[in-house]
């Protein structure tokens, strides 16, 4: 959950816990799915990148994958989930290892 508001240009956001999460280093980073809910129903989504984590604080670039930046009220649900995006990576790279084999195998 995220401890405090942020407003939809901030770069930095305080989670209350994050010693779950990833600590990314040099380009690394993960995605993180920030979830609003109305009468416990999911209503809007925004995905950020997080680029660095210290305790409970993230760096992150907002608006991810067609997402829209937006106030977010403490409390609101984050969740690590699998995105479209991700998927799109992994077959990627999948894809250029597939290309390396071949060319190193000739098959």
């Amino acid at each position: 959950m995220i401890d405090t508001s942020i407003q939809s240009t901030a770069t930095s956001m305080t989670v209350l816990d994050a010693s779950a999460m990833p600590t990314p280093t040099g380009g690394d980073y993960f995605l993180l799915t920030l979830v609003g809910l109305v009468d416990g129903k999911e209503t809007s989504w925004e995905i950020v990148k997080v680029t660095a984590r210290s305790g409970n604080t993230l760096t992150i670039v907002r608006a991810q994958e067609g997402t829209t930046a937006r106030f977010w009220g403490g409390g609101a649900k984050v969740e690590l989930r699998v995105t479209a995006g991700a998927f799109s990576e992994l077959s990627s790279q999948i894809g250029d290892i597939d290309a390396a084999l071949t060319a190193i195998l000739g098959v």
